[in-house]
């Protein structure tokens, strides 16, 4: 507020949330031949305002990864030899 010239500011920052949901970014639903390489698994996190969630450690296909400034974490699946159907899962403040 102003009064005759004076000013007072308030800042103030606001951070996200604790993680409220999880999305599949990239690499869902991907078919290739034995001895292919599949795409990255791509996840976001956000909290219950879509904000994004940074630093949050969990997994994906049970290696340790930790969300960056994006909100994102990937993993590089690489190559593929057993033929069949096949899942991957990642858990991040738990969710799944």
């Amino acid at each position: 507020s102003t009064l005759g010239g004076i000013t007072a500011t308030f800042d103030y920052t606001v951070v996200a949330g604790a993680p409220a949901s999880i999305s599949v970014v990239s690499g869902d639903n991907q078919t290739i031949t034995a001895g292919g390489t599949l795409s990255d698994f791509v996840i976001e996190l956000a909290d219950t305002w879509g904000n994004l969630s940074t630093g949050v450690s969990g997994t994906i296909d049970g290696v340790a990864k930790t969300t960056g400034s994006n909100g994102r974490a990937t993993l590089s699946p690489g190559t593929k030899t057993v033929a069949g159907s096949h899942s991957a899962t990642a858990s991040f403040g738990g969710l799944t």
